[in-house]
């Protein structure tokens, strides 16, 4: 009887220090200092993954605005208007990326400069890739063809090897149709209401100045053509604005 007693007493006591343990475990996880702790801790690494984010962004340079000017075929060079800035002068090579939406499917298409005047992939046209960028018929259509039958004002946007380093070399030429780069003169800077409206005339939807109000840039709900740039000098014209490019890319002498 004295054993039967003593061994229940043992299981109570097992049973107590146990539940003692468990309650203590729940009592410690759930402590409000440690709980805090592991929040700070968690927001701390959040932190820094998002700072390390921001810095990459920083670390790349967008592309850069431009439109071209003067092309040199013997040096394969092209000089474009930045939209701020000096000019800048690239060389494409035939590796060069040119890029841009095929007018014909409305699919973005990506070739090599050196096969711009083989036929399209994208669609069933039968039509060389200058053709498909540019929607004529341009000699040999090679790359050094589609440039020269950009209307005035077509939008490129220039990506280096390394960005922000033309030293590295160019690596892509992707062709904006839904933009316009206009130099521009008038006798005082214009409004971007009175420009805005302007642009209306030919489809533009916003505009921005550049280089001290001497560059304009629209954005447009249809493609760039050389009809609208004719529409858009006589609208300009009315509020006395006059466009100081060439009317397409000129051939350096």
């Amino acid at each position: 009887m004295k054993r039967l007693h003593s061994t229940n007493r043992w299981v109570r006591g097992v049973y107590a220090t146990g539940l003692m343990l468990a309650l203590g475990g729940v009592t410690m996880g759930y402590s409000p200092k440690a709980n805090e702790a592991s929040k700070n801790e968690a927001s701390s690494n959040e932190e820094r993954k998002n700072k390390a984010k921001n810095e990459d962004k920083k670390s790349v340079s967008p592309s850069i605005i431009a439109t071209p000017l003067t092309l040199q075929k013997e040096d394969a060079k092209v000089t474009m208007m930045t939209l701020h800035g000096e000019s800048i002068s690239v060389s494409v090579q035939p590796d060069t990326l040119i890029a841009g939406m095929c007018v014909h499917c409305n699919l973005m298409m990506e070739v090599k400069a050196g096969q711009n005047a083989k036929d399209c992939k994208k669609c069933a046209c039968s039509l060389s890739n200058t053709e498909c960028f540019v929607n004529q018929v341009t000699g040999k259509n090679g790359w050094a063809d589609m440039f020269t039958a950009f209307p005035n004002g077509t939008v490129l946007l220039v990506e280096y090897v390394a960005a922000g380093k033309p030293e590295s070399g160019l690596k892509r030429l992707t062709i904006d149709h839904k933009a316009a780069l206009l130099q521009i003169k008038s006798a005082s800077i214009p409004t971007v209401e009175a420009l805005t409206s302007a642009a209306k005339a030919v489809g533009g939807t916003s505009v921005e100045l550049g280089n001290e109000g001497t560059r304009l840039l629209i954005h447009l709900k249809n493609d760039w053509s050389r009809d609208k740039a004719t529409r858009l000098a006589k609208s300009l014209a009315q509020i006395g604005v006059e466009i100081a490019c060439p009317v397409q890319v000129t051939g350096a002498k």
